[in-house]
This record gives structure tokens, C-alpha cells and sequence, in this order.
């Protein structure tokens, strides 16, 4: 898409309107993400899943209510119907059972106090709210969503690295046209778009998933300050190639992430962890790393081996938390 707005429109008009049209573009892609998640059907383990979290939310509740001296769920109170001048006789039941009386009589360490039937009804609706899935996600899973976001570094920063960041690169220290680098880049994300499905394929065939990412981060890493180098040769074929193959490597890495790290989560705060942790790890390493790539130049002067290291940089934290994954959330690393 990019390659046609640059080839159709003029470059006066491209600077002033013509570069939002790819934007505009992405309305489609929303508007097909919407219709498909409206009209998916929740899984049986989405809604075990999140029976479950309910109800630990109801336990921690009830503990907090006990502990402040409150009424809770499952608690046993003496209630009675109020009579003109004595209560006959005192019976002991849940608060779902006081629901149904008249009047209640709550035996609190200070004092007995008289709570209406529709005082209850209301303070055990407001006990049943459902749990916000975001709490729970940072009550329960934050180190889950900080692994995920470091396990996301290199993947990130290279997607960027290919996608963004070389085709300015290549047009401004390897001599090539702008054009010829957009060329590139189509040519390259449509590999990129192949290698995505097979990766996801071959993991669920039972591949270990993050030992295939481990794998790949070592090799990349390894690789990083060399490919720079390669690249200083200003030879149209060896940056081609090296593209195609830094981006190849990364859309192995994507076709394999969703199933990572949505293990990661149960199902009730999957959507939530999955979605927060990928958009901040692709923000903070991806959208951030052309333009650290640039000061790094700018400041140091060091055109092609400090961006290597970057990435090589990137490759280690990766790989650190990997490892840490496998450690802690064994199911990201199997087939089930």
C-alpha cells in the first residue's frame, strides 16, 4: 500500500495529505476485527476459567468483610421477624436466607443493629459484582506480564528494525533509492507473511515453542553487528538478502507468540494480559528502537556498530526471559 500512495501521488501532494492514506486504510482491518471477535463464541475453558477467578474474588471479599466486621456471603446471622415488643425466637441462617425476612438483627463486637431486608439485597448485589479483569491482572500476573514484555524485545525491535527503520537507512548510508528501498521492504514483509503461518503450523504440530525463539534471539543476536557491517558494503544484493533475512526470523518469532504468551494467563484475564503486555512490549522495544538506533548514531557516531548492538542487546533480554518462562509458566513451552 505504501508503495502504490508513494507511486501514484505527487510528492507535493504525498507530503501534504497523501502519506494518511495508508492510515485511512487500516479502518478495513478494524472493522474486520470487530465483526469476527462479535460474532467468536467464548470458549467452555474461558468460562471455567472465569467461574474460578470469581470466586477467589468472592473469597478475598468475604475475608475482607470479616475482617472489617461486616456482613458476608456465607456468614451465619440471627435474624427474626420484628414483633411488637419481644422476638420469640431466633434463627440462625445465611445471608441468602435473610433476604427473605423482614428485619435482621446483626451481632457486631460494639452493638446489635437493625438491617432491612432490602439493605441486604442491596449489599449482596454489590458483593457480586463481577471482577474487573485489569485488577486481577495486576494482582495476580504482573510478573507474567513483565516476562512477557521482555520476551518481546527482540521480536519488537527487529520488526521495527526491517519494517521502519532500513528502508531510511539503506536510502541515506547504502546509497540506494528511496523507491528501490520500499521495493525491498514489500518483497520482504511478503516472506515475512508466509513464514508467519508455517511457524504457527510447526508449533502446533508440538515444536517447544520457546525454545524455538531462544534459538532464533541467539543466532540473531550473534548476527547483529556483522549484518551491520554487511551493510556498510552499500552491495544491493547482501542488504536485500540480510533483510529478508532478519524479517523472516522475526515473522518465525510472531507466528509463535500468540501461543506463548497467552499460556501465560488463565482464561479469564487472557484477552487482557495477552493484549496489554504485547502492546507494551512492542511500544516500548519496537516503536521505541528506530529512534534509540538514531541517537545512538547521532551521539556516537558510530553508524553501523552501534545499532548492531543494540540489537544484540535487545537478543539478550529476550533470551533472558525466555528462559525465565520456561521456568515459571512451563506451559508456554509445550503442546497441549
Amino acid at each position: 500500500m505504501v508503495v502504490l500512495v508513494i507511486s501514484v501521488i505527487p510528492a507535493d501532494a504525498l507530503i501534504v495529505w497523501g502519506w494518511r492514506v495508508p492510515f485511512l486504510m487500516a479502518i478495513t482491518t478494524l472493522a474486520a476485527a470487530v465483526i469476527l471477535r462479535y460474532n467468536m463464541p467464548e470458549s467452555i475453558e474461558f468460562a471455567t476459567s472465569r467461574e474460578e477467578i470469581d470466586e477467589d474474588y468472592r473469597r478475598r471479599l468475604k475475608q475482607q468483610q470479616k475482617n472489617q466486621g461486616g456482613i458476608a456471603l456465607g456468614d451465619t446471622v440471627t435474624s427474626s421477624r420484628s414483633r411488637s415488643t419481644s422476638t420469640d425466637m431466633a434463627v440462625a441462617t445465611t445471608a441468602a436466607d435473610v433476604v427473605s425476612k423482614d428485619a435482621l438483627v446483626v451481632n457486631s463486637p460494639d452493638c446489635k443493629t437493625a438491617v432491612t431486608a432490602a439493605d441486604v439485597e442491596s449489599r449482596v448485589s454489590a458483593e457480586d459484582k463481577h471482577y474487573v479483569p485489569v485488577l486481577e491482572l495486576f494482582r495476580g500476573y504482573w510478573s507474567g506480564l513483565l516476562l512477557q514484555m521482555g520476551y518481546e524485545a527482540w521480536i519488537g525491535a527487529s520488526f521495527y528494525l526491517g519494517y521502519s527503520w532500513l528502508p531510511s537507512f539503506f536510502a541515506q548510508y547504502a546509497g540506494l533509492s528511496m523507491m528501490l528501498t520500499l521495493w525491498m521492504v514489500l518483497t520482504c514483509m511478503v516472506l515475512f507473511t508466509i513464514v508467519v503461518p508455517v511457524a504457527g503450523y510447526l508449533s502446533d504440530r508440538g515444536q517447544p515453542r520457546v525454545t524455538a525463539t531462544i534459538c532464533i534471539c541467539v543466532v540473531a543476536g550473534a548476527a547483529s553487528v556483522p549484518m551491520f557491517l554487511a551493510f556498510r558494503t552499500q552491495n544491493l544484493a547482501a542488504c536485500w538478502l540480510l533483510q529478508a533475512a532478519s524479517l523472516a526470523m522475526t515473522g518465525y518469532t510472531m507466528g509463535i507468540l500468540p501461543a506463548i504468551c497467552s499460556s501465560i494467563y488463565p482464561a479469564g484475564v487472557r484477552i487482557s494480559g495477552f493484549n496489554l503486555g504485547y502492546n507494551l512490549g512492542m511500544t516500548v522495544f519496537g516503536g521505541l528502537t528506530p529512534l534509540i538506533m538514531t541517537a545512538i548514531q547521532t551521539s556516537t557516531g558510530s553508524i553501523f556498530v552501534g545499532p548492531g548492538l543494540w540489537m544484540t542487546g535487545m537478543a539478550v533480554i529476550s533470551v533472558a526471559c525466555s528462559v525465565l518462562l520456561i521456568k515459571k509458566y512451563p506451559l508456554t513451552n509445550k503442546f497441549e
